[in-house]
């Protein structure tokens, strides 16, 4: 870098989702390996870190991997953020499974700052253009194991689409649903719209009889 060369060197500290756990691991990070620059992704464990990233003599540099809008507005000097905002993928979800002629959505997105602002934004999109939440049955993609519930408790509102979201745990949610689509009528079970925005790109999965069919866009 301008003529000099440098070494970069490469910590990794697993926090496991806990706020708690990611302040430890920064202070560590910060205090024992020097670090000037600490990648991060979870709003939940992003916003602690911003409370002391610009302390005098001990900042430093956060590289937020987030899709809340309100992170970026909140004047944090050291922060650089990377991902689409959620506002803009709930727009076009909302868009697609509208021309798709569908009306009644049920919601089983993940609980916490990410799913709330998700749930909203899709909510407010959603009822906007004429349609319908015939459910909304929040649920912790890092702590459940067991999709059964949620996903039958928003089935049973005979839904034409489902609008799932979160974590990587999103596909075991599509694949619990998969499992278990003999309980639901065909006619329904055909129609479902997946949303996996974890990996922040937009997907579209169709639950069918013998197996789950995807498209990118």
């Amino acid at each position: 870098m301008k003529g000099q060369r440098h070494t970069l060197r490469l910590e990794k500290m697993d926090d496991q989702a806990n706020p708690e756990k990611a302040v430890s691991n920064a202070r560590t990070l910060q205090k024992e390996k020097k670090a000037i620059v600490i990648f991060k992704a979870l709003e939940s464990t992003i916003l602690p870190l911003m409370k002391f990233n610009m302390e005098k003599k001990n900042e430093f540099l956060i590289m937020a991997y987030a899709s809340i809008p309100q992170i970026s507005a909140m004047g944090n000097e050291l922060l650089l953020t990377q991902g689409i905002p959620l506002t803009y993928y709930s727009k076009i979800m909302s868009d697609l499974a509208w021309d798709k002629g569908w009306r009644k959505c049920a919601m089983v997105v993940t609980t916490g700052a990410y799913g709330e602002i998700w749930r909203k934004s899709f909510s407010e999109n959603w009822l906007k253009k004429g349609g319908t939440i015939t459910a909304d049955k929040p649920a912790n993609y890092f702590a459940r194991t067991d999709f059964t519930a949620p996903l039958a408790e928003a089935l049973v509102t005979d839904p034409d689409f489902l609008l799932i979201g979160g974590p990587s745990a999103t596909a075991a949610w599509l694949k619990s649903a998969h499992e278990n689509w003999r309980y639901f009528p065909e006619k329904i079970a055909s129609r479902f719209l997946y949303e996996n925005i974890g990996r922040k790109r937009i997907c579209r999965y169709y639950l069918t009889q013998n197996k789950v069919k995807h498209c990118r866009f």
